[in-house]
């Protein structure tokens, strides 16, 4: 049986200086993160939600995950006063 991959949401904002820049398979431009596992499919919000409507239809399970560290620095960058650096 093969291994699933993970596969990385992506939008298509850059928030952070070390942000990745790349493109979906589609071809739309996505950032993420640079500690996102190398065999993680990085995808845009509108191929992911495709994904995930496929998979509901045919039944299989769609999980969603939040790494430690990305809410983190979520938090910490939403924390931040508006206009500081």
């Amino acid at each position: 049986m093969t291994k699933r991959r993970p596969i990385c949401v992506c939008g298509p904002v850059s928030y952070f200086a070390d942000d990745v820049h790349t493109t979906c398979g589609c071809g739309a431009p996505i950032v993420h993160r640079p500690y996102v596992s190398a065999e993680a499919i990085k995808v845009c919000i509108g191929c992911a939600a495709n994904y995930t409507a496929l998979h509901r239809m045919l039944g299989r399970p769609v999980r969603y995950r939040l790494p430690e560290r990305a809410a983190l620095e979520a938090a910490t960058y939403l924390a931040k006063p508006k206009g500081s650096a």
